[in-house]
């Protein structure tokens, strides 16, 4: 079973000689690491920015795997203590994989000096002064002086901030936060730079599909662990944007290939929809349930431990997605395929193409009339494809583009706190239906939250419209 932990850490350089200053706290032991990385030839681990090693310190030998993860990385300790990889690496990069085999591709001897630092007798940090060597002449780099700031769970961004200062004033400067292998292999970071200013649409819709295969890869381990709610949704907003990128091109696009990836995108945002949903209402009762007060509050819990139950099981569903040969084939598909995707010979209008989902988005708009949980769904999904569409359209320093875009994304938000309501709504009604009258008269007043919660929503819709509308306006991609 896998251990993990987030990591939350700042990289500094040194000059070789450095000293740590002073540092309130106590003198840790110094070690010498050894940490032989491993990748596939192509480097398919890097390109998403995980990294697997197998570490050595004295007579212990531990397999790790870093995973990027919001505010740092997770470290995952591994089962294994052998000189090749185990097979709990294997399944969980196994959409990385898709076969090719792992070897190692760097080894690191790393002496370490540190210092756990307190702050008010409590520990917040440990300062490490790395010196980092490589046997092999062939690396971009055979030496590496660094200093590095690890958070406890006590530290925060303050205390990383003031030992940055600190550190800085002894002669460290600024980094790059590339994990020491990538710095010695001079392997890039993940590329987040989006298509070039004076790409050709579907040089853009390529970079962009690209984008979003990394960040569906990205988030596939973390998915397989549980690390949080937080990559599950990563995934899904990747599947989500490709779909809509495929749909917005589809004028340019070959209609059988891009209607290919779209049908099997579909089929995997229908095996994570229920968690997805599962995981957003558990974590948004948790804290109102409390706020009930006795004896409803007790009675909330019941209901949030069944809705936490069909969470488990929708979890399991989304593993099996995972694991199946349709997901892998369609992973290969998209590594292989989406940065070049195949052509129908027609030119992509850009601008026709936000224009006309604008237009679309505010005939749905017109059409709110009694049924208005349906009809402001249709116009949520409408807005995305707008917001989609300009995101493909728009140029990195086009200030209008960029403000249409944002005025897209406050009425998506709007519009997905509705619908999240819904959702809620439905289902705490249907744990309520066969429940004992304290959980029902609980479930009733979350009930009540909710139906709030899409009234909010309303009201603040018709402001969320007129801002596209005026920003729509500034933009002359899309014009009155």
């Amino acid at each position: 079973m896998a251990v993990y932990e987030l990591e939350r850490e700042r990289k500094l350089d040194v000059a070789e000689g450095f000293l740590l200053p002073e540092l309130p706290g106590e003198r840790l032991r110094t070690v010498t690491l050894v940490s032989a990385y491993h990748d596939t030839a192509d480097r398919r681990l890097a390109a998403s920015g995980l990294t697997l090693r197998r570490r050595t310190r004295a007579r212990s030998v531990r397999w790790q795997l870093k995973v990027p993860a919001a505010g740092g990385r997770f470290e995952v300790e591994l089962s294994g203590r052998g000189t090749e990889p185990p097979p709990e690496a294997y399944e969980l990069l196994v959409a990385h994989l898709r076969g090719a085999p792992l070897a190692p591709v760097a080894t690191l001897t790393t002496r370490r000096l540190g210092r756990r630092v307190f702050r008010d007798e409590v520990p917040v940090a440990d300062v490490f002064h790395d010196v980092v060597t490589v046997a092999d002449e062939s690396v971009a780099r055979t030496r590496l002086d660094e200093v590095e700031i690890e958070l406890l769970s006590a530290g925060d961004e303050r205390d990383m901030r003031r030992l940055a200062k600190t550190l800085r004033r002894a002669g460290a400067i600024a980094a790059d936060d590339r994990p020491k292998v990538f710095r010695v292999l001079d392997l890039p970071t993940l590329d987040g730079a989006g298509p070039d200013a004076d790409a050709s649409p579907a040089e853009r819709l390529g970079a962009m599909l690209a984008g979003h295969v990394r960040a569906m890869l990205v988030a596939d381990p973390a998915v397989r662990l549980g690390l949080g709610t937080e990559p599950l949704h990563d995934l899904r907003v990747a599947t989500r944007r490709m779909r809509a990128l495929l749909r917005a091109g589809r004028a340019g696009l070959d209609e059988l290939w891009a209607e290919g990836l779209r049908t099997e995108l579909g089929w995997l945002a229908g095996e994570t929809n229920d968690a997805r949903d599962l995981d957003v209402l558990v974590e948004e009762l948790e804290p109102r349930s409390e706020r009930l007060g006795d004896p409803d509050a007790e009675s909330a819990a019941r209901v949030i431990e069944r809705l936490t139950a069909d969470r488990s099981a929708a979890r399991d569903r989304v593993l099996a997605a995972l694991a199946s040969p349709r997901y892998l084939a369609l992973v290969d598909r998209l590594v292989t395929e989406a940065g070049s995707p195949h052509l129908s010979g027609n030119e992509l209008d850009l601008g026709a193409l936000v224009s006309g989902e604008y237009r679309r988005m505010r005939k749905a708009a017109r059409r709110l009339g009694d049924d208005a949980d349906t009809a402001l769904h249709r116009l949520r999904i409408a807005g995305k494809r707008v917001r989609y569409a300009a995101e493909l359209a728009a140029r990195p320093h086009d200030r209008e583009g960029r403000a249409f875009i944002r005025a897209a994304k406050e009425l998506q938000d709007v519009l997905g706190t509705h619908q999240d309501a819904v959702v809620a709504e439905e289902r705490i009604r249907t744990v309520a239906a066969d429940a004992l009258p304290g959980v029902a008269l609980a479930a009733g007043r979350l009930i009540e939250q909710e139906e709030s919660r899409r009234a909010s929503s309303r009201a603040r819709l018709p402001v969320a419209l007129h801002e596209l509308a005026r920003a729509a306006r500034r933009w002359e991609l899309v014009g009155s």
